[in-house]
């Protein structure tokens, strides 16, 4: 991108990444829901696959869209050109950069300037782009108070018997391990969530940037009044599942949405908060959507260890004080790194998603991990439903991951099972089927064994 920017001038690129990611979106054809402070979307990204789910958000606080659907398709940027690109090209890298630029602005009508003065002019009628309104991201609290309202507030949520039962009966918890865990339910009421919110803040906990919690607009409330604005939380979904950071604090919180309809199983327990100018250029009619004081979630890894380990780690202690870390599994989600764990008597890494891994080897570095054991859903390898015979999405993602273990000279194995005995790690070590584990380099196989010591 850089070296074709060095011939399309500033000014241009400038004006055409200005544009707002919805009216580029909406100009391309793409069909916009709004969802609070974001829009939803069909991936723009022509080779996306086969799904047909609208799982690609624009973010307008903070001007970036992305992909989630399918573990994430690598669709992502962060203004106007960029989204272009991934339409068009389905990709966004820089040699598509000149034409994306060219395209984009024929679409507008905007002259394309060159750094040596030659200059491209559109004859259609040019059309004023919608210019976007971006808000810097809001930081969320540190995590050692993120942690301390997390445990209050689970400690003050429900617990449902039709979620126990579920994770009784289909995730194999015990009673001890559900409270090691810190399941939760989501309040099913709103006057069930006020009183929640009332106590924590009766109790003094500030909930000031910490995801999931906001402040809402009093009915006919004035936006400009700090009095008319009130706590709440979000209550979507069924239960919670906290995530873990290498300290055992409690940093943020997914929810189990209990959907069946292809949607989102699991979504962040997460506060956007309104930018300024929507809240300014806000009627009467939408302010009911506002909300301030929030932060948005991110997307965390869940450090896991065995249940038994868990009751003992006191938040906010090193790990290699209480267990061996020169070894982590990694695998997708807060149950699968939960049962891995307590299956395997080994630290399991739980990314939110295959796509997810860029925080993966930071956080190894950290705790100074000396071998990751690879074990993505069994899609990455064998998918009868893609045109391939895999998800070619997931298993580039896999790749990427073995290539930065390598980079940074980090031992790195595959663990694979069939996909007959389920296509998450979980599922296989719930049917009683142990992984095939290879190694890289060698592509020596051997079955793993329990407890397995690496």
């Amino acid at each position: 991108m850089n070296d074709t920017a060095n011939f399309i001038s500033k000014e241009t690129i400038n004006m055409l990444s200005n544009i707002s990611l919805d009216d580029v979106a909406e100009r391309l054809g793409h069909t916009l829901r709004r969802s609070g402070n974001n829009y939803a979307l069909f991936c723009p990204n022509p080779n996306h696959g086969f799904e047909k789910k609208p799982d690609t958000m624009i973010s307008l606080s903070k001007g970036l869209f992305k992909c989630f659907g399918g573990g994430g398709c690598g669709c992502r940027g962060n203004n106007a050109i960029s989204f272009y690109s991934w339409h068009t090209y389905g990709s966004a890298e820089k040699e598509y950069f000149k034409d994306s630029v060219i395209g984009l602005a024929e679409i507008y009508g905007i002259p394309v300037k060159f750094e040596n003065g030659k200059v491209i002019k559109n004859d259609s009628v040019q059309i004023v782009p919608k210019q976007r309104a971006v808000m810097d991201e809001v930081p969320a609290q540190p995590d050692e108070i993120c942690n301390k309202v997390y445990r209050r507030y689970l400690s003050l949520c429900p617990l449902l018997e039709d979620h126990v039962k579920e994770w009784r009966e289909r995730r194999k918890y015990s009673d001890s391990e559900i409270q090691a865990f810190g399941l939760r339910s989501v309040p099913t009421s709103v006057e069930q969530a006020n009183q929640i919110v009332r106590t924590l803040l009766e109790e003094g906990y500030n909930l000031d940037r910490i995801p999931g919690f906001s402040k809402a607009l009093k009915v006919n409330g004035d936006p400009a009044n700090e009095d008319d604005w009130y706590w709440i939380i979000g209550m979507q979904g069924k239960y919670y599942l906290p995530v873990r950071n290498e300290l055992g604090l409690i940093v943020r919180l997914r929810v189990a949405t209990g959907r069946t309809d292809g949607k989102a199983k699991y979504v962040w327990f997460s506060s956007d908060p309104t930018s300024p100018d929507e809240i300014k250029n806000s009627t009467v009619y939408s302010r009911d959507r506002l909300r301030i004081g929030g932060a948005p979630s991110g997307a965390v890894i869940n450090v896991t260890v065995p249940s038994k380990l868990l009751k003992l780690w006191k938040p906010g202690d090193e790990l290699s004080h209480y267990f061996d870390t020169s070894v982590a599994i990694v695998t997708e989600g807060e149950h699968k790194s939960t049962i891995t764990a307590n299956y395997t008597n080994q630290l399991v890494f739980g990314l939110p998603g295959a796509g997810n891994y860029q925080d993966l080897i930071p956080l190894a570095k950290r705790m100074q991990i000396k071998k990751l054991v690879i074990a993505i859903d069994t899609d990455a390898f064998v998918d009868k439903t893609k045109k391939q015979g895999k998800n070619v999405i997931v298993f580039q993602h896999l790749q990427n991951m073995v290539t930065l273990c390598i980079k940074e000279d980090i031992e790195v194995v595959l663990w694979c099972w069939n996909p007959e005995d389920g296509k998450g790690l979980d599922d296989s070590l719930l049917n009683g089927v142990l992984p095939i584990e290879i190694d890289i380099l060698t592509n020596d196989r051997k079955v793993v064994s329990l407890p397995y010591t690496g």
